[in-house]
């Protein structure tokens, strides 16, 4: 990285937790959790808040007399903190509304779903901080763009060309995300697919500027990993299945790529993730457990003082005093909607189910919060696959739940399933919140790393983030069910079903914890995906230990296979660039300049993401609200867009290559 030392030294004692901080963190939090629900149920997807909550921060503490970098840091980290906790409702909870348990977005159900899962999403991210950031490197783009960004801020009127790339990077990207999804006028991505050879095959690249700031951050070796994943789904798995089933090649060939991929082998790449994190977490036990130990003996001694300030997270004790107290109310969440299904079972056996979700919530949200802590620190928050982890929580639960309660419950009484499956349901949005948090909380405390912020202040801070995303999300979820409607219900009569919000992620989350209680799940597909995580596993260990210079981790081989091709594309683009300007040699000047535009390349989309997520919502028409009406073609729009992505290459190459 740029810099080993802290922005602001170990020595230096900077108010953090303010009351403006406080404030300010409380009401960023739970705006763009807000903004970031109708995204989520519109298209899926969320956008980071991390960057968008500095620039905010810098703008109003600009106000204050008294401000400092730090306190900037503590209100990006409360507020992206809000912003992720949609995303681990937002996708697992309205498929209950889906499945016919629930009729509307209950209260104080969801809002103890979110407190109890984001709070021990907080608690499992303590422990791993300094194994995943101090010890383990990884280069989570985001938190080195945030803090990229906050430096500069502070920076601007000793060093105004550093933050005139900055500015350059964020300007070009808001134009560009503008002109792509708000105005319509540039395509998104580039594909080509054919069945002419007897198979289906192709190619997709996408253009996205945070995809391309990643790959460039990450670095080559890790986006060659990647690639391989997805070339070994969409150039191997498609058109091998495809070829052996002609039924596929009588549609139109992207249609059936994508179905192979959505209904087949996004299945096999879960089983990649899956296994891969639980193998990432058994060759990093040794550090998890001396990072234990080091906090824990350091709270007993009395020489803790000794512990520099940049060192200091929150002690071990009070750790585990916490997740105990939150194992209580989750019991209570799952025995209550157990207890509200009045399914056939005996007071004792659904006892004995409460006690496995709950302990299983535990144990495998850290699993969860351990493997999105990786996966974030390659490729950052945007691309981490928190549904692929949710349906991997999906599918263990319901192959216990069968078990328990009974096969007739599912497959000789299908009546039940919807009621079965909603179990399931509750058990993903914990895992998926644990997930969620602790992969997102890891790079605002990779920002603080960079800039000297006192870590056991930022854990506390998140607890205010979630408690205001919490907070505003159902009150959300219950103005867009009845302005739209979520996924396939419609509240009222009348209501035009084009226009609905289709809720993507909770609707495959529906479809996979049904379907396992239907006997639809082809579980096979999994347990390929374990036996190519083993076979990836053993030839990493190989490279490692005849040290060839070149890994295969198991997550980011897994990470390629599951998403898709045109999203993997720009992150490659994005390495290769990197390496190439690293092989001509580059002074550090030239080094910071490169981060310097990608960091606003990075903070450009996220911001004008959020601001055109206000437009979209207001809107009966949502993303083609701002739509101009030229009437491009699709084949114009893609040249355009792929000029207007070689023109954001060009601008990483000429400000990162320019002479000192």
């Amino acid at each position: 990285m740029i810099q080993s030392a802290p922005y602001v030294p170990a020595s230096a004692q900077y108010p953090e937790l303010t009351p403006k901080v406080i404030i300010l963190g409380f009401i960023l939090a739970a705006l763009l959790a807000a903004s970031n629900t109708y995204l989520g149920l519109k298209i899926g997807r969320t956008v980071s808040g991390s960057i968008p909550a500095a620039v905010l921060s810098i703008a109003i503490l600009r106000k204050f007399k008294n401000r400092n970098i730090l306190e900037h840091n503590m209100i990006q980290t409360a507020a992206s903190a809000g912003e992720c906790l949609a995303a681990g409702i937002v996708f697992t909870i309205p498929a209950l509304l889906m499945l016919g348990v629930w009729q509307d977005f209950r209260y104080f159900d969801t809002l103890c779903i979110g407190i109890v899962g984001g709070g021990l999403g907080v608690l499992f991210s303590v422990p791993l901080r300094k194994v995943m950031i101090v010890e383990q490197h990884l280069p989570y783009p985001e938190g080195i763009a945030v803090a990229e960004v906050l430096k500069a801020s502070e920076k601007q009127e000793d060093h105004p060309e550093e933050v005139g790339y900055l500015v350059k990077g964020g300007f070009l990207a808001s134009l560009f995300v503008l002109c792509q999804s708000g105005f319509k006028i540039l395509g998104e991505s580039l594909g080509f697919w054919t069945n002419k050879l007897g198979f289906v095959t192709g190619f997709g690249f996408g253009f996205s500027p945070v995809l391309l700031s990643a790959g460039y951050i990450v670095g080559i070796s890790v986006v060659t990993t990647i690639l391989l994943g997805n070339l070994l789904i969409w150039q191997i798995g498609i058109p091998f299945l495809s070829w052996l089933d002609p039924v596929y090649l009588q549609m139109d060939p992207g249609v059936a790529a994508n179905m192979l991929y959505k209904e087949e082998l996004r299945y096999v790449s879960i089983g990649v993730i899956a296994f891969g994190g639980l193998w990432g977490l058994i060759t990093l036990f040794r550090q998890i457990w001396q990072a234990i130990r080091t906090s824990y003996y350091a709270l007993i001694e009395t020489s803790s003082e000794k512990l520099l300030r940049t060192e200091q997270d929150i002690p071990i004790t009070w750790v585990l005093l916490l997740i105990v107290v939150l194992i209580l109310p989750l019991f209570f969440i799952f025995y209550n909607h157990f207890d509200s299904l009045n399914l056939p079972v005996t007071p004792s056996l659904m006892v004995l189910n409460v006690v496995l979700c709950t302990g299983l919530a535990v144990i495998l949200g850290f699993v969860a919060s351990a493997i999105a802590s990786y996966l974030v620190g390659l490729i950052g928050t945007t691309s981490l696959p928190i549904s692929g982890l949710s349906i991997a929580a999906i599918s263990l639960i319901s192959v216990l739940l069968m078990g328990t309660f009974g096969l007739q419950m599912s497959f000789a009484n299908p009546e039940y399933a919807p009621q079965a499956a909603s179990c399931a349901i509750i058990f993903a949005a914990i895992i998926c919140l644990c997930a969620s948090l602790g992969g997102d909380n890891m790079q605002d405390l990779r920002a603080g790393y960079s800039l000297g912020a006192t870590p056991w202040k930022q854990q506390c801070i998140l607890f205010l983030g979630v408690l205001a995303g919490s907070l505003v999300i159902v009150p959300v979820l219950h103005l867009l069910l009845q302005a739209y409607g979520i996924g396939d219900v419609l509240p009222r009569a009348g209501m035009d079903p084009e226009k609905v919000l289709v809720a993507p992620q909770a609707s495959m989350m529906r479809l996979v914890a049904e379907g396992f209680f239907l006997g639809k799940i082809k579980m096979h597909y999994f347990g390929m995906g374990v036996l190519i995580a083993i076979v990836i596993a053993a030839a990493d260990w190989f490279l490692e230990k005849n040290k060839k210079g070149f890994r295969i981790p198991v997550l980011a081989f897994g990470l390629g296979m599951y998403l898709p091709m045109y999203l993997v594309m720009p992150l490659f683009v994005g390495g290769v660039l990197s390496y190439l300007l690293k092989r001509r040699g580059m002074s550090e000047a030239q080094e910071r300049r490169g981060i310097l535009v990608v960091a606003g390349l990075i903070a450009g989309e996220a911001l004008t993401g959020i601001v055109l997520a206000i437009p979209f919502s207001l809107s009966g028409a949502g993303e083609m609200v701002m739509a101009l009406p030229l009437g491009l073609s699709g084949a114009t729009l893609n040249s355009l867009g792929l000029i207007a992505f070689l023109g954001l290459i060009y601008l990483i190459y000429t400000a990162a290559g320019k002479k000192d």
